[in-house]
C-alpha cells in the first residue's frame, strides 16, 4: 500500500528552490563579482563560504538571517 502525504508550504517552498538551484539560476557571488551557479560549486566552495559566514555573523553581520528568508524570495 502507498502511504500519501499532502505537501506542505515548507515543501513547496523547497521544492521551488530546489528547481531554481537546478536550472542554474540561483548563484553565488563571489568577491570579485564573478558568479558561480550554486548547482556547481565546489565543496571547498560551500566550505569557504559556510566560514566567511560564521566570521561576519561573528562579526555582528546578520547573514543567517537573511539566508533564512530563502523561501519568501520571489514567489
Amino acid at each position: 500500500m502507498k502511504i500519501e502525504e499532502i505537501a506542505s508550504m515548507g515543501d513547496l517552498l523547497l521544492e521551488l528552490f530546489l528547481r531554481k538551484r537546478e536550472s542554474g539560476s540561483l548563484v553565488w557571488k563571489t568577491k570579485e563579482g564573478k558568479t558561480i551557479p550554486i548547482k556547481d560549486l565546489s565543496d571547498n566552495h560551500l566550505i569557504s563560504i559556510i566560514r566567511m559566514i560564521d566570521r561576519k555573523n561573528e562579526e555582528g553581520w546578520n547573514y543567517l538571517e537573511a539566508l533564512g528568508s530563502i523561501g519568501d524570495a520571489d514567489i
